[in-house]
């Protein structure tokens, strides 16, 4: 769930950003709530309509520490991702768990 705060941020309109997952939580239905961190934003919570079950239109993108380009609406009600597009994956170092942890630690 999105705050108010968070909600206030962005005036309604489309967006794109760069940036990263740091967090996801699956919602109701087939809907996952990310925390993301973007480039020029910080961090905020965003929701990911069809982000979970066998049917995930997102794949590997909604994974922690995906590097990626975010197309975001921000609505009356909330912020939505619409589509990712995955520009580096560091499967070498997520794959590492001490170059894992050094990300974490880095982040």
């Amino acid at each position: 769930m999105i705050s108010a705060f968070e909600a206030d941020k962005l005036p309604q309109g489309y967006y794109t950003y760069s940036g990263t997952v740091l967090l996801r939580r699956e919602s109701a239905g087939s809907s996952m709530s990310l925390l993301l961190f973007l480039r020029d934003l910080g961090m905020l919570w965003a929701s990911a309509p069809g982000a979970v079950g066998k049917k995930n239109r997102f794949g590997g993108a909604v994974e922690p520490l995906v590097w990626s380009e975010f197309h975001l609406y921000q609505s009356a009600n909330g912020l939505y991702v619409q589509n990712i597009e995955v520009k580096e994956d560091f499967l070498s170092v997520r794959s590492n768990p001490k170059q894992t942890l050094a990300a974490i630690r880095f982040y």
